[in-house]
């Protein structure tokens, strides 16, 4: 089975993952983002120390408010290439034009109406963190000092936002071969087809 802009006659959903209205689930998925950003931290701190940032506070206040103001735009620039990642592949794999919603300056989601393959859908769900983690990567191995936890920082949050893409991987991997997806950005529908 291959990407479709329509759902075939034979399909029928099979499962439906919310990741913004289930309760529990968002609360676990917030839960080991949160301790994978724990995690990354001490790896940072092992790696290099927190000396550089604490300099930077020595320097006062303007320095380290510079700082955070390149980590803000930083966090949102990968909001927007993260979603237009997903988005891109979506149309590319569809045929169909993806949709995006945002929140105030955040882009929150991309959608699209088309019916992915389950080859298809597994790269649409990790491209973007794979893609932003090399990137991201080489620079902390690039930059040292205050740069090297600019850009490390990045990649925490990159891999802590990225849970709920694991999170709809991991189902798509366990779902039937010839599974196939929608991803409306609010959630994903799973179809599978009828046995005759």
């Amino acid at each position: 089975m291959t990407s479709c802009s329509t759902l075939p006659n034979r399909y029928k959903g099979s499962d439906y993952v919310n990741l913004h209205t289930d309760k529990k689930l968002f609360g676990l998925l917030n839960a080991v983002s949160f301790l994978i950003g724990v995690i990354m931290i001490f790896l940072g701190w092992l790696w290099r120390s927190f000396e550089p940032l604490l300099e930077l506070l020595r320097l006062g206040l303007g320095s380290y408010g510079l700082w955070l103001l390149f980590l803000a735009a930083g966090v949102l620039i990968h909001l927007a290439v993260h979603q237009f990642l997903h988005g891109f592949l979506m149309q590319r794999f569809s045929g169909l034009p993806s949709y995006y919603g945002r929140k105030g300056l955040v882009l929150k989601y991309a959608g699209n109406q088309g019916y992915f393959c389950r080859r298809h859908y597994l790269l649409i769900a990790v491209a973007p963190v794979v893609f932003s983690g090399i990137f991201l990567g080489a620079l902390t191995i690039l930059f040292g000092g205050a740069w090297f936890w600019l850009f490390f920082c990045l990649q925490i949050f990159n891999f802590g936002s990225a849970v709920g893409d694991f999170y709809l991987f991991g189902k798509a991997f366990r779902s039937p071969q010839n599974a196939l997806f929608h991803d409306d950005g609010f959630g994903l529908a799973i179809f599978t087809e009828e046995s005759e």
